[in-house]
């Protein structure tokens, strides 16, 4: 049975299909990438680049690939070769079982030392397309993620204004200090909205029940002034942003629990990053010339008391005077 199975393992066709696999998951993630963008997803321009790369790499590494794969099959079917005449011998042994008994502790040690190049074999392989096996994986993740964020963007309650698009989405439940209602967050590249989106008054937790899916609160992004993470409950089971907000917002601050394994400080980096700006360079997709026309000749001070607007982000068509509150249109 273990001489059947080696048969197999000798010619590496495991290796050899999981190499024809990442060529195909390679090809299949610019398919994945160009689906994202046709659903609107405009962020993540790295996207494209990393699987540029990916298969670059592959094809770099094909052809030395090809050649260690044939050395190794070539070594090991002629090992192969030698267990297989120590098995015929112990065919010929007939019934003796003293010269049986020798052959069969030779042909367990010669297998186990043909097992043990196979495995070593397999790992000098996976060490050649392991690491573009891995990153494969880290982008595949990413997409799948990047679509979870598009499915809430379709369930949405709200309308997207023209020009916005949506960055990130996480489920999240709102510290309000009463009811605390449960829904998602949404980051886009001019606003972070709270919608709540759950059922209420169901008769002992299981039957009917109100459908509540609406905005609860939304703030431009220049109205963001400070995010800072927390850990609260038992074990820290609880992952808190606490949010401070400025003029153009309902209230100073909100306080909201991520959920559904949702990575907090990454949410806080990246609020922080969109409220400032800086994701300009993850456009996979130029923005408008109209718009960055617009953005050109918007206002710098408020029309209304003088004060200092805040600096615009591309993504924005309005901004929020801190000092009187005043909403510009751009």
């Amino acid at each position: 049975m273990r001489y059947r199975q080696l048969i197999d393992k000798v010619s590496l066709s495991a290796v050899s299909r999981r190499i024809i696999e990442i060529g195909s998951k390679v090809s299949a993630l610019k398919t994945d990438i160009a689906d994202v963008r046709r659903r609107g997803y405009i962020y993540g321009a790295y996207l494209e680049d990393k699987a540029d790369v990916l298969a670059n790499d592959l094809e770099n590494v094909q052809a030395q690939l090809n050649r260690t794969l044939e050395s190794e099959i070539t070594e090991l079917r002629g090992e192969l070769d030698e267990v297989e005449g120590t098995l015929q011998n112990m065919s010929r042994a007939g019934g003796d079982r003293v010269q049986l008994g020798g052959f069969v502790m030779i042909a367990d040690t010669t297998l186990g030392a043909l097992e043990q190049k196979v495995t070593a074999a397999e790992q000098r392989l996976s060490g050649m397309y392991g690491p573009i096996e891995s990153e494969i994986s880290k982008s595949e993740q990413q997409l799948q993620q990047i679509n979870g964020y598009l499915e809430q963007k379709d369930l949405a309650s709200f309308d997207f204004a023209d020009g916005e698009s949506v960055y990130m989405v996480a489920e999240a439940k709102w510290k309000d200090g009463r009811d605390e209602p449960e829904g998602f967050l949404y980051l886009t590249d001019q606003r972070l909205v709270f919608e709540k989106r759950q059922v209420t008054g169901k008769t002992l937790g299981l039957f009917g029940g109100k459908k509540e899916h609406e905005v609860e609160w939304e703030v431009p992004l220049n109205s963001i002034e400070n995010v800072t993470t927390e850990e609260k409950g038992f074990l820290g089971s609880s992952d808190l942003l606490n949010l401070k907000f400025g003029a153009g917002a309902r209230f100073a601050n909100a306080v909201v629990e991520t959920k559904g394994g949702a990575n907090n400080d990454e949410w806080s980096r990246q609020i922080r990053r969109m409220s400032a700006g800086n994701v300009s360079d993850e456009r996979a997709v130029p923005a408008d010339p109209a718009l960055i026309e617009r953005l050109r000749k918007a206002p710098t001070e408020c029309p209304v008391c003088g004060g200092v607007l805040p600096q615009i982000s591309a993504g924005q068509n309005s901004v929020t005077c801190k000092y009187c509150g005043a909403v510009l249109r751009i």
